[in-house]
């Protein structure tokens, strides 16, 4: 499923939710084999690589984990056409092993990819009180 609308629509929010609602793993990555989840925040911790290859190399190991479900926040930021490549490629046999991703994007190659849109509007998602 991919995730789309306005930057502040609440794609970010809405993952998060997800992300707390069940067991899993984001970055850095602990080293128990095929968790449940597995997310990649949008902000990635410091790294000695530049900016797309640090992601690359995150995103890689999130697909690695052999996660049944996959959260990936705006995995397109800083990539290169060379990297968008690869990232379709681990989608793809992700999503043929079965896996389930959710996807937050505003890249339209990634979008295709999913079976699933999702379009939030530009009214910020709000906590219930």
């Amino acid at each position: 499923m991919a995730i789309i609308g306005a930057s502040g629509s609440g794609k970010t929010r809405l993952l998060q939710h997800l992300i707390a609602r069940g067991p899993g793993v984001t970055l850095p990555l602990p080293t128990a084999p095929q968790p449940a989840l597995a997310a990649l925040p949008q902000a990635l911790p410091p790294s000695s690589l530049p900016g797309g290859r640090a992601r690359l190399l995150a995103i890689e190991q999130i697909f690695a984990t052999g996660a049944r479900s996959i959260l990936l926040d705006l995995p397109e930021n800083d990539l290169d056409s060379y990297a968008i490549d690869r990232l379709c490629d681990l989608i793809g046999e992700a999503r043929d092993r079965g896996a389930s991703l959710v996807i937050a994007t505003h890249h339209n190659r990634l979008i295709s990819l999913c079976n699933h849109v999702l379009l939030l509007d530009a009214q910020p998602l709000r906590a219930a009180s």
